[in-house]
């Protein structure tokens, strides 16, 4: 667990949204058992008779001096340089949060128009998060609340969607339409904006989701067709190689059916033949043969007695 310094850690009153501080340092004094020199005199009580109601019957006049003490630094701790400065002469807690709360809790006119004119004008902003814009509108809502600006629960409704970006003019028509019409309720308005931007957020994804699965499949749509042509290529030198080598089977094939004409044995050419040439007198035949693919052209010379 956190040790309570950090638990109830107040951030330090800069003169601005006193209601709200006042709550947080009133809560701090209770829990650290220091509440009791800033606890306000009842109307019906003379100052009097308060400053000997307000100290308890057991508690010594030094031990009151001491305890007073702790809250009075409990609360100085807690406020910036600009306003402890302004509050420098007060010596006891209930004085100085007196002076602080005719200070601050009753502001002047010009305050007051300021508040509200940056409540009117605050826009969010296209790349922000809803959160972050309501945050700062109830930020200044609650200023407007402590100097007794109390804006009705349907303009605030009213207010913070005429201050979404124009992405969502469709959206807030659309959110508006949806009360018809009854009032518009600020939180209802404020839970339904939530909730689309958080549809918003989620369809984005997807869409950038499915961006890149569409960016991977064509990419590797790319890679086969280049296998493919590479395969194309190497099955067409393949195929190129098998027909050389069949024409070279077939002109096996079809040796093996020549019959020499000079010794009468199959499978060569007579020019080919290793047999010792024949003549038989009467006639000479010379030959040639000559092998053109797949022809074999002949020439005969005979030679005629006269």
């Amino acid at each position: 667990m956190g040790s309570e310094k950090d638990t109830y850690k107040i951030e330090k009153f800069n003169g601005t949204n006193f209601s709200f501080w006042r709550m947080q340092m009133e809560d701090y004094l209770y829990q650290k058992d220091l509440y009791l020199p800033i606890v306000e005199k009842p109307k019906d009580v003379s100052d009097e008779e308060w400053v000997v109601k307000r100290k308890p019957k057991d508690m010594t006049d030094a031990q009151w001096m001491v305890l007073d003490r702790k809250a009075l630094r409990a609360i100085r701790l807690s406020l910036s340089k600009l306003v402890a400065f302004n509050i420098k002469g007060q010596e006891t807690a209930a004085d100085l949060m007196k002076a602080l709360s005719n200070l601050y809790k009753q502001p002047s006119a010009a305050r007051k128009v300021h508040l509200i004119k940056k409540q009117v004008n605050l826009k969010m902003l296209e790349n922000q998060s809803f959160k972050e814009h309501l945050n700062v509108f109830n930020e200044v809502t609650d200023g407007l609340n402590s100097v007794s600006i109390v804006f009705d629960e349907e303009v605030l409704a009213g207010i913070i969607l005429s201050q979404m970006p124009e992405s969502w003019s469709t959206t807030c028509q659309s959110i508006a339409n949806s009360f018809g019409k009854e009032k518009l309720a600020f939180q209802q308005v404020v839970d339904m904006i939530m909730t689309q931007e958080i549809r918003m957020r989620e369809e984005g994804l997807e869409a950038s989701s499915s961006a890149l699965n569409m960016e991977g499949r064509e990419s590797r749509s790319r890679n086969r067709n280049k296998n493919q042509r590479g395969r194309s290529k190497s099955r067409g030198r393949s195929k190129s190689r098998n027909r050389q080598g069949n024409n070279s089977g077939n002109q096996q094939r079809r040796k093996k059916d020549i019959e020499c004409w000079n010794c009468g044995k199959m499978g060569h050419y007579s020019s080919e033949c290793r047999s010792e040439k024949k003549d038989d007198g009467k006639s000479s035949a010379n030959c040639v043969s000559e092998e053109a693919d797949d022809c074999l052209i002949c020439a005969l010379e005979s030679k005629m007695e006269s």
